[in-house]
């Protein structure tokens, strides 16, 4: 009925943006991608160094939670003590995160970053920018900074777990 309205005598056919434009969509699907990939590794990077420092904060202190356990701290409790370390170290990595995170996201937007290619680059038969801009997700930016505050929280359970195993008469020898 809208076509008929519009081209009461013409044949039209209407097609999605996609369809006309492949080489375009396909540099899309490309960039998005890449970003996603690139985003992954960022994380798992991200998240390595965060496991790392935590257990090397357990294990370097192995001589310390057995002179604790030796003098009837419980187990339970340093645990405790492991995970409250934890969940401040990841409260407070997490709002330095979200305020340099900010910043910066501010500032690409704002700025944008050049791209050192000739006015007449095109992609698919537009014209590519010189300058990318960002944009701000607060959905995603909310979602990041809870999922890395949750793992710092979950690693430390994990690395906490070697309090267990210190064999107190040997370390304190």
């Amino acid at each position: 009925a809208f076509t008929r309205t519009l081209f009461p005598k013409q044949d039209v056919t209407i097609r999605l943006w996609d369809e006309v434009l492949t080489s375009l969509a396909a540099f899309i699907r490309m960039d998005k991608t890449s970003n996603f990939i690139f985003n992954g590794i960022i994380c798992f990077l991200g998240l390595f160094t965060i496991w790392n420092t935590i257990l090397m904060s357990v294990l370097e202190r192995k001589r310390e939670f057995a002179v604790m356990l030796a003098l009837g701290t419980s187990p339970r409790l340093i645990q405790t003590q492991v995970i409250g370390e934890a969940f401040f170290l990841g409260l407070l990595g997490t709002l330095i995160g979200l305020g340099l995170g900010g910043l910066s996201c501010w500032a690409l937007q704002t700025l944008g970053v050049p791209i050192p290619l000739e006015e007449s680059t095109t992609v698919g038969g537009f014209p590519f920018p010189t300058h990318v801009y960002g944009r701000l997700w607060p959905e995603a930016y909310a979602i990041f900074a809870g999922a890395i505050f949750v793992s710092t929280i979950l690693m430390s359970l994990f690395a906490s777990r070697h309090v267990h195993q210190i064999p107190v008469a040997d370390v304190l020898r």
